[in-house]
């Protein structure tokens, strides 16, 4: 997301991860500035950079939504870091 307006279902996503301990719903703002927010901040890419490793690709199911370069950019690093395509699953935003 870009900032703390773009939040939706917060509590939904962390219940999914009561029911399905492997799922890590983890939300990282681009440009939160000027509002309160304590998480993490950057490009999505950047949060794929420093917790994806190679180690988890086999295991490893994406599933995102957004713009066309921000799919582009995600597709190629998830693919680079060795996860399947058939476990990369994206859907245009606008």
């Amino acid at each position: 997301m870009r900032n703390v307006s773009g939040i939706f279902y917060p509590d939904h996503f962390q219940r999914m991860h009561v029911f399905f301990p492997n799922f890590e719903p983890t939300v990282i703002l681009s440009q939160p500035d000027g509002e309160p927010w304590r998480g993490l901040r950057g490009r999505v890419t950047d949060l794929i950079c420093r917790r994806v490793t190679e180690e988890d690709a086999y295991r490893t199911e994406a599933y995102f939504c957004g713009g066309g370069s921000m799919i582009n950019d995600v597709k190629s690093l998830l693919l680079g870091k060795g996860i399947g395509a058939s476990h990369v699953h994206h859907e245009n935003f606008f």
